[in-house]
């Protein structure tokens, strides 16, 4: 070996190491980011069972007009953790004897309007692309009235509205 200076001939070696390990954090990275989405995925979808199956609910909440009334089976800890309005609302609220807690809502929100918000609350996306405009502008409304708990609810709705109705404003 002629004289080389201890290390030197390792130089290609660590380069190597530095690459495969950026690359395998990269991988990391990648597989951990698509592992998050497919968790809030399964979550958010239970939280739906949950809700069309009714399991294990604490709360019924009455909504429409006179002879079209519907009652929706839902779950105080959700409720309270996501609106505001529901937290309110449950604070004051008396427990039956099977302590379910009953909600009237107010009769201008129509079950339409309520299913979307409900569903929002437990899921966390709403698609409003069969809608008309009048339908979405009404929804803005309502939806501001639940003080959801991120906000996000109204602003996607505005901006759905906005992108696809501009004469309204």
């Amino acid at each position: 070996m002629a004289n080389k200076k201890p290390g030197t001939g390792n130089t290609n070696l660590c380069v190597q190491y530095i690459h495969c390990c950026s690359t395998v954090s990269e991988n990391s990275a990648e597989f951990i980011r698509k592992m998050t989405i497919k968790h809030f995925e399964k979550l958010s979808n239970n939280y739906i069972e949950l809700l069309e199956k009714g399991i294990d609910f604490n709360v019924i909440i009455k909504v429409g007009k006179s002879t079209n009334i519907k009652e929706s089976k839902a779950h105080s800890a959700i409720l309270k953790c996501r609106s505001f309005y529901f937290q309110n609302k449950l604070k004051d609220s008396l427990k039956d004897v099977n302590s379910i807690m009953k909600i009237d809502l107010e009769s201008h929100i129509s079950i339409q309007q309520f299913e979307i918000i409900i569903k929002y609350i437990y899921e966390g996306s709403v698609s409003l692309e069969n809608f008309d405009n009048q339908f979405i502008f009404d929804l803005i409304l309502v939806t501001d009235e639940f003080l959801l708990e991120d906000r996000r609810t109204t602003k996607m709705v505005q901006q759905h509205f906005s992108k696809t109705s501009k004469h309204y404003f």
